[in-house]
């Protein structure tokens, strides 16, 4: 056969008809559609073992502090400086930047003076670090979660936060189920200015005025594998998640696991973010719950359908509850 015969043969060879295609596509479509949860459900499951892993390395640090220190990293309250001592402003967090391999960051900081005379954490050298994003204290299922917070806790002088710019923690300290005044919800006395006196302090590890009440391992009393140490959090939820300053990364406990969620409004963010402070809660990005550290470094998914009766045990450290269940 001739060249020009086989051109011709080819010429003449069926194609794809507009039905075809259309069936084609469509199926393409259905495999895409079938395919696209499943990579999705991959990607998130990443994402939370990624969360679990920051969370263990978070706490982990603080043992590897409180191991060299005798005593859990503390925060300085920027509320009150009885006793003579000035509060400079720096978080427990900020004490921990040395064991997860921010070193530089720590030594670029100057706490020096008060926060009331725009010392501590409030020095303008200060600027870089108050800003820095770190990896390790954001959640990467919360696509929100490294937006710089603008307005922390806007009050008047003297203490003058506003102005200043703070990078956010999805992670914070547990404070106890201490109910603040103004709460829906039921749980501990107050307890935000018991460390004054010297002998009352908050029942769980963390919270403004630990440096005259320090937190030691040996203080945890009703077990390390019962007690809660950190948990996750939603920065958009609540304007004062950040990560350098003292009072801005530990939470309360007597307000259900991602209760703010339900109320939060996009149309309305800073009713709940900044006025709802009282209601602020432990929560996540993450379906159903959040990540939390327990003191002895095992992490754990709680349901935000767990008991609040339970809840409330296990984030204290010294109380004698007795909890019946393994986590």
């Amino acid at each position: 056969m001739s060249s020009r015969s086989r051109s011709r043969v080819k010429a003449h060879g069926r194609g794809f008809t507009l039905v075809e295609l259309l069936v084609v596509i469509a199926i393409i479509g259905i495999l895409i559609a079938l395919l696209l949860p499943a990579v999705q459900a991959a990607r998130e499951a990443a994402r939370r073992m990624t969360c679990s892993t920051n969370i263990k390395q978070i706490w982990t640090a603080v043992l590897t502090y409180e191991n060299q220190h005798k005593v859990f990293p503390i925060s300085f309250s920027h509320v009150s400086v009885e006793k003579g001592e000035a509060p400079n402003g720096m978080s427990w967090m900020v004490g921990i930047l040395p064991f997860i391999e921010q070193l530089t960051l720590y030594d670029s900081m100057n706490f020096d003076g008060a926060c009331p005379s725009g010392g501590g954490m409030f020095r303008p050298e200060n600027k870089v670090a108050r800003e820095s994003v770190i990896s390790t204290f954001l959640c990467p299922s919360d696509g929100k979660a490294s937006e710089l917070q603008d307005y922390v806790w806007q009050a008047t002088a003297p203490w003058g936060f506003s102005g200043l710019v703070w990078a956010p923690t999805c992670y914070e300290g547990s404070m106890g189920p201490h109910k603040p005044n103004g709460s829906i919800f039921s749980g501990l006395p107050e307890c935000s200015n018991f460390a004054y006196n010297g002998v009352e302090s908050c029942s769980g590890l963390f919270w403004g005025h630990t440096w005259m009440a320090p937190v030691t391992i040996a203080s945890i009393t009703d077990g390390t594998s019962q007690t809660i140490a950190l948990g996750e959090v939603i920065p958009e939820h609540n304007d004062f998640n950040c990560w350098a300053l003292g009072n801005g990364c530990f939470r309360r406990t007597h307000s259900p696991i991602n209760f703010i969620d339900q109320v939060f409004d996009q149309r309305d963010p800073r009713a709940v973010a900044f006025n709802r402070w009282y209601d602020h809660c432990f929560g996540s990005r993450h379906e159903g719950g959040a990540f939390f550290s327990f003191a002895d470094s095992h992490v754990v998914f709680l349901s935000e359908e767990i008991d609040m009766k339970v809840y409330q045990a296990i984030s204290t450290r010294n109380r004698g509850e007795v909890v019946d269940t393994e986590f």
